[in-house]
């Protein structure tokens, strides 16, 4: 399985494979697997398989390349933790598949027993095992488990990493807190906390912050403050200003909401971080006017706005989405134009993907009123030179129209009707990617037209010309399963394969079990 995505070169590709094969009959893994990192390419599975197809004079030579490939591909996603922790965690947030367990089972295997070519740790590097699995990477696993409810995964996951000498620090044990955090779960999160304790290991700000964050979610208000003094008694003295800034945001977004006497003691906060530190930064300000905002309160709003400039703090997507809704709550039909002009007040540059941003946040709204400042905005854009609306543009306002069951199916077809002939008319087409978003956002919309929204954008891919990806089968065939369309699942299967598509073995696993509920139908 590809686990880190890049652009493949099918000559390059050849070309490392040959390479792959000389190292492989030297039996040096290492090797090849620092001229695979350097090279900084991805060897698909068909490249693979075709490549292979060449040595069949010699089958353990074919089998030993293959798994090199294999090898190497994990190897890879290992040496770069940053983005195999966020793999990661896509993986906890998609639908249940053993995907996630066999990504962790493959490392468990890399890192153990006398062929390990992986260290298990970084401190364990050696001459055979040249990367290491970080604690960043095992903390994602478990965190990973937890979200999706694998406690027994969790659990073999904790004996795993004791059996292979690895102690969990702070960064592990935030992964677990944020994951209770989330939960709400504040039971879960203070055993969390006297476990770690109990180990030696010593919270920081990012602790404090899942701890508060799950005491308001919990509406503990009074525990929330004396944890909240707590810290600032033992903590604050030896945290970064980076941590000690997320506790202090924490206690903002959490007080402000409930209520007049709680927002006198944020607004005390506030003052203290404006005087002593750590001083307010975007996080902040953005609570800030969100609070004023829900009041109506829009002469206290353009206060912080100023006080962002003078700060030199600009404002971002949420900033002026948060504005744009305040001001559309107030019945100003002006809004749009109000906000565009505070974008330019504080100098911020016009960009399309800011744009697009801010009209994405409106259409999230669900309302005909934002819809209809999502348009105006649009209009602005296509008035201007500087911000001309691309793809992503209009497919975030379609897909919108098509998430939930807030328009009525005329006023859906009419805007739809509406943003094809402004891409018609500036000769913009949709992509693949496109097309992936809007056929998952019928698929998952809830509504009776739902699929055959989504076929007419499937069938409509074939009369532009634009071949289906993997994504798209993906999509396509999970959101058929997940609705219940089996044998409109097997028909998409056939013409997959009609058309000559060698899908990948995600998408695979979704042909079996396709294939496997049509036998016992």
């Amino acid at each position: 399985m590809e686990l880190v995505s890049s652009e493949t070169f099918p000559g390059r590709a050849n070309i490392f494979l040959s390479v792959v094969a000389a190292y492989a009959i030297e039996d040096s893994f290492q090797a090849a697997l620092k001229a695979y990192i350097d090279a900084d390419i991805s060897v698909h599975r068909y490249a693979t398989e075709d490549f292979v197809r060449i040595l069949s004079y010699d089958p353990a030579l074919q089998n030993k390349v293959k798994m090199f490939v294999e090898r190497l591909e994990l190897a890879k996603a290992v040496s770069r933790p940053r983005s195999l922790s966020k793999h990661i965690h896509n993986l906890s947030k998609q639908p249940a598949s053993p995907i996630l367990e066999d990504l962790y089972n493959s490392i468990l295997k890399a890192v153990s027993g006398p062929d390990a070519y992986i260290a298990a740790d970084p401190q364990n590097i050696t001459s055979t095992t040249s990367v290491a699995v970080t604690e960043l990477i095992w903390g994602s696993f478990l965190a990973a488990f937890l979200r999706r409810e694998r406690n027994d995964l969790a659990a073999r996951l904790w004996k795993d990493v004791t059996r292979l000498g690895i102690q969990p620090g702070i960064l592990t044990w935030n992964m677990v807190m944020n994951v209770y955090s989330d939960r709400g779960s504040v039971k879960e999160v203070m055993g969390a906390w006297s476990t770690m304790s109990s180990q030696g290991v010593k919270p920081d700000g990012i602790t404090y912050r899942a701890l508060l964050s799950c005491l308001f979610a919990a509406n503990k208000v009074t525990d929330a403050l004396r944890w909240f003094r707590t810290f600032e008694t033992d903590v604050k003295p030896s945290s970064t200003a980076e941590q000690t800034l997320a506790v202090y945001n924490a206690m903002l977004y959490g007080l402000l909401p409930l209520g007049r006497e709680h927002a006198k003691v944020a607004f005390s906060i506030l003052q203290n971080m404006a005087k002593e530190g750590p001083k307010p930064d975007l996080v902040s300000h953005n609570t800030v006017i969100s609070y004023h905002g829900r009041r109506g309160d829009f002469k206290a709003m353009a206060t912080v706005i100023n006080q962002m400039s003078a700060a030199g703090i600009t404002g971002d997507v949420f900033t002026f989405s948060t504005i744009l809704s305040a001001l559309l709550k107030a019945g100003r039909t002006d809004a749009p134009d109000m906000v565009l002009s505070i974008m330019r007040k504080q100098g911020v540059q016009a960009s399309v993907a800011t744009y697009t941003a801010i009209i994405n946040s409106q259409t999230r709204e669900r309302t005909v009123e934002h819809l209809q400042a999502a348009m105006r905005l649009l209009d602005a854009m296509e008035k201007s030179q500087d911000v001309t609306p691309n793809e992503i543009t209009y497919t975030s306002i379609l897909a919108a129209l098509y998430r939930g069951n807030w328009l009525s199916a005329d006023q859906r077809e009419s805007y739809k009707q509406d943003i094809v002939a402004r891409m018609k008319k500036r000769k913009i087409k949709f992509k693949a990617g496109g097309y992936n978003i809007l056929i998952k956002a019928c698929l998952t919309s809830g509504e009776p037209t739902g699929l055959d929204d989504a076929l007419a954008f499937y069938r409509d891919m074939a009369r532009n010309n634009v071949p289906p990806v993997d994504d798209t089968w993906y999509v396509l065939l999970a959101g058929l399963m997940q609705c219940g369309e089996w044998q409109i699942a097997r028909e998409v299967v056939d013409e997959m394969f009609s058309s000559g598509a060698q899908p990948g073995n995600n998408v695979l696993r979704l042909v079996s079990k396709i294939r496997e509920k049509a036998k016992e139908r």
